[in-house]
């Protein structure tokens, strides 16, 4: 019979636990279908299932065609109980009215988010955040692309990366061009107190980061004791003027760094004398 959720065909059915601490499900497509008209009501006298089911079938973002909402009625008692982080997810996308997506990440099938390129807006990172709160283990973080996400909604989300139970080894913001000094300084803060402690890789390329944040953050930067692949390409270092020469100075500090990309930051001749010499020493 046919089911909001592809995988799931009996509530006796076991559910497979996924490396991010939860049931796999795999949404139907019918799930995203934005174009399929009506909404489904619901009768209390039906017998007891997941509350946040209802909400789910009664929001705009989900309504299944109207020759299958008998089916659907008819099979949701089926369903086993949801684990805490999707139905967390699901809640949020119904409260914020966002369209849910089916990343591996919030499907649990990855304990990587990925989501580079998906036009996300702030209401969409925030039903993330909330999934996030529940998840044990976050392996990577791949935002790029989101121009549109601001501080106020990838705050909360790098703080529960930086939570004791994540243990988030890659992060890329880049071309994320919306975000301001708030987020900036977050990361500041918490690449300076090890709250990513176990980070490898991080790229913040074509991101604008002000005069006041770019110090403290390569200074944070180059005293990180596991990032092996660092991407500040186009952030706007060129206009440090003679800070320049110190902040270089700072990064390179580092001496775990393997991959390094300052492109499209205008330095001033003392700055690029100031590389050469720590690329020099750095090499030797």
């Amino acid at each position: 019979p046919w089911s909001p959720f592809a995988s799931v065909s009996s509530a006796s059915q076991a559910l497979p636990r996924s490396p991010s601490g939860y049931s796999s499900i795999s949404f139907a497509d019918d799930f995203l279908d934005s174009s399929l008209p009506g909404s489904v009501e619901f009768s209390s006298s039906t017998s007891p299932f997941p509350r946040f089911l209802r909400e789910v079938a009664a929001s705009p973002c989900f309504s299944p065609r109207s020759s299958e909402r008998q089916a659907l009625l008819e099979n949701l008692d089926e369903l086993p109980l949801m684990d805490t982080p999707l139905e967390q997810y699901m809640r949020m996308c119904y409260k914020v009215r966002a369209r849910p997506r089916p990343l591996p990440f919030i499907t649990g099938h990855s304990p990587k988010l990925h989501a580079a390129g998906q036009h996300l807006v702030d209401k969409d990172l925030a039903c993330i955040t909330a999934l996030v709160k529940e998840v044990e283990y976050i392996e990577e973080v791949d935002l790029s692309g989101n121009e549109k996400l601001t501080d106020k909604a990838l705050v909360p989300l790098l703080r529960e990366c930086a939570d004791s139970r994540c243990s988030v080894q890659q992060l890329n913001l880049s071309e994320c061009s919306s975000l301001g000094q708030a987020t900036i300084k977050l990361l500041t803060q918490l690449l300076s107190q090890q709250g990513l402690s176990l980070l490898t890789h991080f790229d913040l390329s074509s991101v604008p980061v002000s005069i006041q944040c770019v110090q403290p953050l390569l200074k944070a930067l180059g005293r990180h004791p596991s990032i092996t692949n660092l991407r500040l390409a186009d952030v706007g270092m060129g206009r440090l003027g003679r800070c320049g020469k110190t902040c270089i100075t700072n990064l390179f500090h580092s001496d775990v760094i393997e991959s390094l990309d300052l492109g499209w930051n205008a330095f001033d001749t003392a700055a690029f004398a100031q590389l050469g010499r720590c690329l020099s020493t750095a090499s030797s």
